[in-house]
């Protein structure tokens, strides 16, 4: 299936009928009842499907979106919102600068997608440490600086974590409430866009740091896939050595001998020790 419409405007002909052809395509694979039952899913779990592309919130439905955008906006219903967005996704080509809006929500979805990667990020380097607030640690490299410390670095990520990425006012109200600053004057009197730098600055050591942490672990997979697949003994026969030929002569010899002394033997002698019965035959 042909996913490039997810890289246009959502507002374009293109998106648009890359909606429809998603749509159809899922209705037809979508999973019938009797098969939901043979694999133990709900019943009513093929009623909704989402859409692949993340920016459009594929693991939300869109009435939460709609629920977003109303919170935003004062004196306006969900309602009023859900058809003020059909009426404009149906006719918003009739405004005279309907391209610098289409622009402008672009950017406006750049940003939300931007900020949703800076929170996995975020979690994911805090869920190495079983106490991030007192255990966390930052691989500065070069950037450490010398205005702010490791303690108001990990208190700085540790917050926006729990305040969301953004909310520049909280967390400056969140340095000049905490204990653990209340005699430091310079990060209680830094402004938010101090605070904005700094934290940005540090999103890219997380990133960072996150992108070597995942190519060692991937490099120590493969290292234990290979290690798991050269100690596996191998299912198929040895080859048979050959034999040296110093080995065969010295066989050869001790055959001769063996021969040459059993023919020496009497004929009687010979037929009374059936084991040798072979050997009077040939030398009859």
């Amino acid at each position: 299936m042909d996913r490039s419409w997810m890289k246009a405007s959502r507002l374009s002909a293109e998106f648009e009928r890359g909606v429809i052809e998603f749509i159809r395509f899922a209705e037809i694979n979508l999973p019938s009842p009797e098969n939901n039952d043979e694999k133990n899913l709900p019943p009513k779990s093929n009623e909704h499907f989402r859409c692949p592309c993340v920016l459009c919130g594929n693991k939300k439905l869109e009435i939460h979106k709609i629920k977003s955008i109303a919170s935003e906006m004062e004196g306006k219903t969900e309602e009023e919102v859900e058809r003020y967005a059909e009426v404009f996704r149906e006719r918003y080509k009739e405004l005279n600068d309907y391209d610098r809006i289409i622009k402008n929500i672009e950017r406006g979805e750049s940003r939300i997608a931007r900020k949703d990667e800076i929170m996995k990020a975020i979690g994911k380097k805090l869920d190495r440490y079983k106490n991030p607030w007192l255990e966390l640690k930052i691989q500065y490299g070069q950037n450490k600086g010398k205005l702010y410390n490791e303690e108001c670095d990990r208190f700085m990520i540790c917050m926006t974590h729990k305040l969301g990425y953004g909310n520049w006012d909280e967390l400056k109200a969140a340095f000049r409430m905490s204990p653990l600053f209340r005699f430091d004057w310079f990060v209680k009197s830094r402004t938010t866009q101090e605070l904005t730098r700094r934290c940005d600055t540090l999103i890219r050591l997380v990133e960072k740091e996150n992108q070597e942490y995942d190519e060692r672990e991937r490099q120590a997979r493969k290292e234990k896939k290979l290690a798991t697949k050269s100690s596996t003994p191998s299912k198929r026969p040895l080859p048979r050595q050959a034999e040296s030929p110093s080995l065969k002569k010295r066989k050869q010899l001790t055959m001769d001998h063996y021969v040459s002394s059993v023919s020496l033997l009497p004929m009687h002698h010979i037929f009374h020790h059936h084991d040798y019965i072979h050997v009077a035959n040939l030398n009859c």
